[in-house]
């Protein structure tokens, strides 16, 4: 097939479930990790497990400590972290899902720091966040914007009363633009959430947002897959640098070891108390190598 995108259509016409998987290196660095701890710590970590409402953890997300850190290590995401001050697991989802070419065409990262910042404020009993009609609960995780696609269908299926079928394809049909599917079900979506007593003002406005914001609504699970991960690599430089570190210099490609190690010894300076020492005949393996006695790495 010429694209990766004709070939999902042709595949799901001819019946077949498309799939795309990934091997994704950082499950190796997870299996470092552990290995690494239980070695010498005697420690079995769980990581699928782990409590998401760690203080520090996020406490390193906004300061920007992100170096190695699953799909929020680069340059933008650790920028935009800093800007986005992640309170919790769902501003690490939102952040993914936000941070993405369409949604920073229109705004939308932005607009969700700002809504982020009057939250907060909120609870002072400041300013409020602003829903749309009946949408309070659906979209309360994201602050009252439309971001993922899941919360395209849960309206058409609460508000509206359609099936998940008919919510899946209001979703499809949303997000490939494609403008028959948007009139076929646009007048149903208006009567049908009027009949279930909501306004015809609001339900309009609603609507068009929603043809909006799918063109760039993102899979919530995705990003919260992503977001999780990234949450554990966080957390075991938090709880175990050493280990976390090791791992670290250990998996760094050789033509990005001039790139990465200085990066990654700025951020060790700021956080904790590791020393980098150079080789040492007695003590050095073939690789980075923790000396857990001093806290050190050859």
């Amino acid at each position: 097939f010429p694209s990766h995108d004709r070939q999902g259509v042709e595949l799901e016409k001819a019946g077949f479930l498309k799939e795309d998987i990934l091997g994704i290196q950082q499950l190796d660095k997870f299996r470092y990790i552990i290995d690494s701890i239980q070695k010498i710590e005697r420690e079995t970590i769980d990581i699928y497990n782990l409590p998401y409402d760690d203080k520090k953890v996020y406490e390193y997300f906004c300061n920007g400590w992100n170096g190695d850190v699953f799909h929020f290590g680069s340059t933008g995401l650790t920028g935009y972290c800093k800007m986005l001050q992640p309170r919790d697991i769902n501003d690490l989802i939102a952040g993914i899902a936000l941070y993405r070419p369409g949604a920073m065409e229109s705004n939308f990262h932005n607009e969700y720091v700002l809504r982020s910042r009057k939250f907060i404020q909120s609870q002072e009993g400041k300013v409020d966040i602003e829903y749309f009609e009946g949408c309070e609960e659906l979209t309360k995780d994201t602050l009252g914007l439309l971001v993922y696609q899941e919360q395209i269908m849960r309206i058409c299926q609460e508000l509206a009363g359609f099936s998940l079928e008919e919510a899946d394809n209001i979703r499809k049909g949303m997000g490939k633009k494609k403008q028959e599917i948007i009139d076929k079900y646009g007048k149903e979506f208006l009567d049908r959430a009027v009949k279930n007593g909501y306004s015809e003002e609001g339900m309009n406005h609603l609507w068009n947002a929603m043809k909006e914001f799918a063109k760039y609504a993102f899979n919530r699970s995705h990003a919260a897959a992503y977001s999780i991960t990234g949450y554990i690599s966080q957390w075991l430089k938090v709880h175990y640098p050493l280990h976390y570190w090791t791992c670290s210099f250990s998996f760094i490609p050789t033509g990005r070891r001039d790139e990465k190690i200085p990066a990654y010894i700025s951020e060790i300076h700021q956080t904790g108390d590791i020393k980098m020492l150079p080789p040492d005949i007695n003590k050095s393996g073939d690789g980075f190598t923790p000396d857990f006695n001093t806290n050190s790495i050859y």
